[in-house]
């Protein structure tokens, strides 16, 4: 899947999103990741979020057609679209928070990147990611 195809366009519309869920949770809920598949328990119910809170995040995730929303310590991640086994997604860094880079992720600029994430086997390496870093400027967004 190539980041700079998927995000264009998008961008915008997906930042807005990341603000409305940062404004859900409101500093009272964290450390959450909500699948589309998600029932509201004790789980979320721990984490801060009350059961309109959770409602209104799978709202979200069902209107947009994600595959889940995750919010931790100012980082809202959007899970885009499963590849198999794999589900490709966005981090965005809240309040100016710095995302770091890893083998997870290809990083657009400080507060934007695009991940990889397996369910089924927990993180692995972003494929093709030293092949498109090659072939792009890092600190180049697209529109």
């Amino acid at each position: 899947m190539e980041p700079r195809n998927v995000l264009r366009g998008k961008q915008r519309q997906i930042w807005s999103i990341a603000h409305k869920v940062d404004s859900i949770c409101a500093k009272k809920a964290n450390n959450f990741h909500i699948k589309k598949d998600n029932k509201y328990d004790d789980f979320f119910k721990e984490r801060g979020l009350t059961k309109e809170d959770f409602q209104a995040i799978q709202a979200i995730i069902d209107t947009e057609s994600f595959e889940s929303i995750g919010y931790y310590d100012s980082v809202c991640y959007v899970g885009h679209q499963y590849q198999g086994l794999s589900l490709y997604g966005y981090s965005f860094g809240l309040h100016n928070k710095k995302l770091e880079d890893d083998y997870t992720r290809i990083i657009y600029n400080d507060t934007v990147s695009f991940d990889y994430g397996n369910g089924a086997f927990g993180d692995e390496k972003y494929p093709t990611k030293e092949a498109y870093l090659k072939g792009a400027h890092k600190s180049e967004v697209p529109d």
